[in-house]
Formats: structure tokens, C-alpha cells, sequence
């Protein structure tokens, strides 16, 4: 298994990203390899509700220190990088340390992992900034979109 950063907004060029990694495994080493991202889910009932909270934690309430000193660090990499792609960096450093941002209701969020689903992306590492209520939310609402998408296999508890 692998985490990847997706570097771009467009699907095609998380497909290209994935297959590479993929081939590599195989060609390189032999072996299958899967490939997944680590995110931030910001979820709330509604998509303005969850863009006004994300706008909040990102941005109003970010910890800009400790977001410039992580872009720092990144800096040595980041010399072509467009200011278009170091803002969305320092969103996702802001959100949850430099993963992809989830955000919206449960409807939108589920919509957003089917994407990286196709995309060839084989699994997501969550977080939340608020975990208590994160995994409310993701109990509540988001798993059972997920399942019924065939994105995650049922609950099935042991015993």
C-alpha cells in the first residue's frame, strides 16, 4: 500500500498518478500495490453549512504559523508550482495536514469519494478536525451512502 498527494483537481490526472504507482509496484518490485489518499472530511447537514465551517477551520481559525512553516518545508519542491496550487496547499495543511479536503453534506462527501473511487484510487484515510462529530456524521449518514454505493462492504458485526 501507498499514499499518494493528489496534485491537480482533475480526476484524469489522479488515474495517471494511481496507474504509475501501480506499474511501478509491478514492474519494479514484483508485487500489486494499492494506492490511497489520506483526507479531511469536513460534513455537515447542508453543502453551505459545510463550506462555511470549512472556510472557518481553514481559513478564520487556521493556525497560520504553523501552515506557513509546513509550506516552508515544502518550498524546495514547490518551485513550479503555481500560486493557485500552493493556496489549495495551504487549505489543506490549514484543514487537516496537507491531505485532500472532503467537504460538503453527506450526499456531496459520498459523491466526492465515488470520484476518487473511479479514479482508480483504492481507499481514503479520514480524518476530522472534530472527531467526535465527524464520526457521528460518518456512522450516521455518510457509511450508509457508501455501502449502498458499493463503495464499502456492509457492517457486519462480529460474533
Amino acid at each position: 500500500m501507498c499514499f499518494l498527494a493528489l496534485t491537480s483537481a482533475d480526476p484524469a490526472d489522479w488515474r495517471a498518478q494511481v496507474d504509475s504507482y501501480k506499474t511501478a509496484a509491478r514492474e519494479q518490485y514484483g508485487r500489486e500495490a494499492q494506492v490511497w489518499i489520506m483526507a479531511t472530511i469536513v460534513q455537515r447537514n447542508t453543502n453551505a453549512e459545510a463550506d462555511a465551517a470549512l472556510r472557518r477551520i481553514a481559513v478564520d481559525q487556521a493556525d497560520h504559523d504553523s501552515v506557513e512553516a509546513w509550506m516552508q518545508e515544502r518550498a524546495l519542491n514547490s518551485k513550479g508550482m503555481s500560486a493557485q496550487t500552493r493556496d489549495v496547499l495551504r487549505l489543506r495543511a490549514a484543514a487537516g495536514a496537507g491531505g485532500s479536503i472532503l467537504c460538503g453534506d453527506a450526499e456531496r462527501v459520498a459523491d466526492q469519494i465515488q470520484v476518487v473511487s473511479d479514479a482508480g484510487i483504492d481507499g481514503v484515510l479520514v480524518g476530522y478536525v472534530d472527531f467526535e462529530d465527524g464520526l457521528g456524521r460518518l456512522a450516521k449518514d455518510l457509511l450508509p451512502l457508501l455501502e449502498q454505493r458499493g463503495l464499502r462492504e456492509p457492517f457486519a458485526p462480529l460474533g
